[in-house]
Formats: structure tokens, sequence, C-alpha cells
């Protein structure tokens, strides 16, 4: 890259610090790769010319802008790939545009390089992306991506190729299978961690036996249907890579059928599919319509109605609120809530199986187990207690088979959405949290902080930045936001009256600087206290201005069953202390009994049973003695 002044030797032309009247507009691709991409460039690159404006091409994503890997774009170069599949500007997944310094990089690349607006074209990821610098320059967003992971477009480019890969392969296995009936086949296609795509191809090819995180998956009933069906040839059911391995669960359905089942699995070959027509006719419409936009001064999101028309939006720069249905009045809930917290991962890799650097597929597979065993436990309390009450919190790494199970028995659950054991909050999957989020569609949404008001002040505001985002984009679903809130000492702090004595005014501190930071949850879960005091401080802090339905929990810590027995019961008669989230103290001893051998899995799941309905008696017993 340059410096501000002269001509760019990449590009060839003069860069804002020289005199030029064209307008000049950078194009990228980002994230993932969909067929469709090469014609939406050659569409903005044809449009670009008749308008008189300079197309800049920028090789490898937002990383790519960083590290100024610029280049002229022209009319022929760009025709030449236009049928092709894949992207020929190249991509890549930077999670580092989300953070202060990666803006700053790319702000400065588009300096230097003399841009003064950016076509950028991708999925879910990339939008936030451009949302990031739409406050810099213009920019138009086009969406471009097999999974259909983008709000606000019916149709995204790429959909249609990636479906019709799949429908070939179908006709190929119907073929294949009626030349030697007696056989099934399972198709696995991309798109996790959502099953859109296996039931678009399903839909399509008219299959019913379809394998989606979506809905419950009835093993048996899909059996069922292939054993049926494989005399004639026709016994082919897709699923999603989001629901598990194709190779296990054709292992698991030819037991269950009692017929051989051969897995077929797309793979990234869906993101090679040829161009379908309407993809490139999508893509050099919707490229055109960007170029427009920003020629006439805006910055647009180009959305693709059902029958593939571009039209244009206003694309909301990221430092601009959110517009929201969700008031600071309105966020809350204030029912008893007796959550099962088992969304632990380094503790549970590293302590409780005694596992050290990167687990293998059994070792995974063991942790998925151990689960299922605690969700086993939910459920079986769940039989008796009031509807509505228990509720699990878990993960996605190990526990999405869990949490599909107690949903499919209409039980609430919270999902972990950080990263484990960091010190700082960061997204588990950055800047397609929503994606991975809305795939197990749970009730509750959790996140961990680690929050001393009178810490890292930097960190504190990196951490609300992030929050904030979070909470901004739950505000107008039906998706609750659980916030634990972790206040860990200072140095100066780490006196053997911190618990007692500073903990609860720094927690009730934490909330109200959260709060006024545009974090808004509905439940917050905070560390054990010893006095029912210390909780009503907490309480205030949380149904502060307004806010009189947010509800509070208490989190266990892995404190021993005496200790959390009293911080249940000095809450349990707080006005705005609606139940507990605890785990470690109800399901560890039965577990490492399990792995020990001690006890099989089903008296693992009684004991955890037991458990569990014991403490929901600790607190019910004392709510109700109040």
């Amino acid at each position: 890259m340059t410096g501000r002044s002269g001509t760019d030797k990449t590009i060839g032309i003069e860069t804002r610090s020289g005199i030029r009247s064209k307008l000049r507009v950078g194009i990228l691709t980002s994230g993932g790769d969909a067929p469709g991409m090469n014609a939406a460039i050659a569409g903005a690159c044809e449009r670009a010319q008749r308008a008189g404006a300079e197309l800049v091409g920028i090789r490898g994503g937002f990383a790519g802008l960083a590290a100024g890997r610029a280049f002229a774009l022209t009319v022929p170069g760009a025709r030449a790939h236009a049928h092709e599949a894949g992207t020929w500007l190249g991509t890549s997944r930077w999670a580092a545009l989300q953070e202060p310094e990666g803006k700053d990089a790319c702000r400065r690349a588009l300096a230097e390089l003399g841009l003064d607006a950016l076509v950028v074209i991708g999925g879910h990821g990339t939008v936030l992306g451009a949302r990031a610098l739409a406050g810099d320059v213009r920019v138009a967003f086009v969406p471009a991506t097999i999974d259909r992971d983008v709000a606000g477009t019916e149709l995204t480019i790429g959909m249609s190729s990636a479906i019709g890969l799949a429908l070939t392969t179908i006709d190929q296995l119907r073929t294949t299978g009626r030349s030697l009936p007696g056989r099934a086949f399972l198709l696995q296609t991309l798109g996790a961690p959502n099953g859109f795509l296996a039931d678009a191809v399903a839909r399509a090819a008219g299959i019913d036996l379809v394998l989606v995180p979506e809905r419950p998956v009835d093993l048996d009933a899909i059996a069922a249907g292939l054993r049926e069906r494989a005399p004639t040839g026709a016994a082919v059911a897709v699923m999603s890579e989001a629901v598990g391995d194709a190779v296990h669960m054709a292992e698991e359905l030819a037991r269950r059928a009692g017929v051989r089942v051969h897995p077929t699995i797309l793979g990234h070959a869906q993101r090679a599919a040829t161009p379908s027509a309407q993809d490139r006719l999508m893509g050099q419409a919707a490229g055109a319509l960007a170029i427009d936009e920003l020629v006439a001064g805006r910055s647009s999101f180009i959305g693709l109605a059902a029958d593939g028309t571009a039209t244009a939006s206003p694309l909301t720069p990221a430092t601009e609120p959110p517009t929201t249905t969700r008031t600071p009045m309105s966020p809350g809930y204030d029912r008893p809530l007796y959550i099962l917290a088992f969304d632990h991962r380094t503790s549970l890799q590293t302590k409780l199986f005694g596992i050290a650097g990167t687990p293998s597929e059994s070792d995974r597979e063991r942790m998925a187990e151990a689960k299922r065993i605690i969700a086993r436990g939910l459920l079986a309390v769940a039989e008796t207690a009031e509807p509505g009450v228990v509720a699990g919190l878990t993960d996605e790494e190990h526990g999405a088979e869990a949490a599909r199970l107690a949903k499919a028995h209409g039980l609430p659950i919270a999902l972990a959405a950080e990263k484990s054991s960091q010190p700082e909050f960061e997204l588990e999957y950055g800047d397609r949290f929503a994606e991975h989020i809305e795939a197990l569609d749970p009730e509750f949404v959790k996140v961990l902080v680690r929050y001393n008001p009178e810490g890292d002040a930097e960190m504190n505001r990196r951490q609300a930045g992030r929050l904030a985002e979070l909470s901004a984009w739950l505000a107008p679903r039906a998706t609750k936001f659980l916030f634990e809130l972790i206040v860990p000492p200072e140095p100066a702090q780490a006196a053997e009256s911190f618990a007692t004595e500073l903990r609860p005014r720094l927690v009730a501190t934490a909330i109200r600087e959260l709060q006024a930071a545009g974090i808004e949850p509905d439940v917050w879960k905070v560390e054990g206290m010893t006095e029912a005091d210390d909780y009503r401080l907490v309480a205030e802090a949380a149904r502060a201005d307004g806010r009189d339905d947010v509800g509070c929990v208490v989190l266990g810590a892995g404190a021993d069953e005496a200790t959390v027995a009293h911080w249940l019961r000095e809450a349990a008669g707080v006005d705005g202390f609606i139940g507990f989230a605890i785990g470690r103290t109800i399901f560890w001893e039965p577990l490492k009994q399990w792995i020990d051998g001690t006890i099989d899995a089903d008296a693992a799941a009684r004991a955890i049973a037991d458990n569990y309905g014991r403490t929901i008696d600790v607190y019910t017993g004392a709510a109700h003695a109040v």
C-alpha cells in the first residue's frame, strides 16, 4: 500500500490525495463463497463503466482490504469469470473487523486507496462488516450465500445453484437405486447451523425423510421409511450437516432399518456448483443496482425478492442504535425459573473428564453423552414439576443434542453464547452468532461476563459494546436475555471480606453501568450471597427505572450443597428473585461416578434428578415460608 499522496502503483490511477473527478468504488467478497458471486462482480463492473465510475477489485475480503490488496478492475476481466462458481476476487472470514483495531485498519486502507464507496458481497457475517464501515464510506451490500442466513431478503445469490446440485445428485441416487434395489441413501447437505438448505432440497425432490435441527429427529420413523422404500430404489433421506456426522447417522439408520444405508456427503461441492441461470441473473442485477445506489450517494442493502427482482433499502451503519420494538421499560421475566445449568465446557473437559489438549471425536461423544444424561435428569424432574418452571442451560459444542432432547419434550432451554473460560467476553461464534442461536431456537440466550466496576475500565468498555449489540439483536425477538454476572476481586480487593461486604455493592454498581450502556437482560444470574439484604440491593438495581419485571436468579459456582442451600434460602424471599441456575452442585458427583464406572448412565440420571429436585424443594420451601 502506498502513502496518502501520489499514485497507487497497484491501481495505476490517482489516489484521494490527487485530483480526480470520478467516483471510486471498491468491491470485495467476504465469508463463504457462493455460486453467482462472480456474476455480481461482473454486473457491478459493467454498470460502473457506464456510470463513469472507477471500480477497484479487493482480493481476500475485509482482510485483503486492510492489507491494501487492490487492483484495477476491467469489464473484460470481470466478464471472463462471470460464469464461474466461487469468487475470483478471493474471500476470507475476518472477525477482526468487529474490533476497533480491525475497523481502524480498514478505515486507513479506504483513505490510502482513495475509495469513496464499497460494494460488499457475502452472507450474515459480511453484512455486519458492511454496516461496520457504512459510517465511513458509502456501502452497498449484496447478499450471496447458500445458507440463506441474511435477514431482509427473500433469496440470496447461490441458493438456487446449491439446491440444484443436490437435486442432480438425488436424481443420480434414484437411478442407481432403481438399477440395484434393496439399498437406501442418506444425502447430507451443507448449511450449518440451520437446516434450511436440507429442507429446501427435500421439498424440491419430493422427499419426506428429512433430518434438520429445527425439528425433533425420529430415527425410527426415518429408518422405517427407508426400509419400506428400499425395494423400489426410492429410499433417499436428506440431512443437514447441523444434525451430525452423516457416516455415523447412516450406520445407525442401517442398524434400525435392517438395510444398507449409503451416506453421500455433498460438502463444499455445493459452494462450487455451476451457477444456475437464476443466480447469474440475480447476481448481475444486484451488482448493477449496488453501483446505481452508490452513484446516487446512498448506502444500501440490496434485497432479492422471490421473483429474483433486486430492490434497495437503506443500510444502517452499526454505529446507529438499531430500531427495535422493545423499550427500556419492557424487558423482564418474572415467573419462577429453576435452571439446571450444564453449559460447562472447559471445566467439563479438563476437570471432570481429565482431557488435556484437543479432545478426540470419541472424547467429544463421551462429553455429549454426559450432557444427555444430565438432560435425562432434567426431564425426570419435569414430569412432576409445574409446567414452565424447570429449564436447562447448555451449550452448542457438547450440548446441542441434549438441548434438542429437552425442547422435544417442551422444556425451556437457555443457550450459552460466550466463548468458554475467557477473561474478556467474546461471542462463541463471532459475527455468526445469530445463525447458531436461531438454529437451536432457545427460550433464553445466556452470556457469562466478568465485570468489576473498579477493574480494567477499557476492558469493561469493550465488553459493554459487544454486549449492547447482542442486547439490541435480542430486543425485538421472543428469545429472552439471561446475563450471568461474575465480579472477580481486583488485587486491592482480595480480602476475606470481599464476598460478604464488597461484592453485593459491586454487583449492583455493575448492573447499573451495564444498563446505562444499553444492555437490557430479562434475567440477571448473580453469585450467591450470605444475607437477604445483599440480594435486595441487587434486585433493586436490576429493577430500577421501570424495569419492574426483570428477574434475578442465584448461581451455584460449584459450591457444596449446604452452602448453596443457604444462598437459596436467603434469596427466596426477596422480591425480584425468581429462582436459581445451579449446575455442578447437582450433576458433578453423579457424572464422576459414571465416568469411573461406579454407576451406569441410568443411575447417574436418577441421582441428578434427585439432586435437582432437592434443590428446587429448598428454594420453594424457603419462598413459601416467607
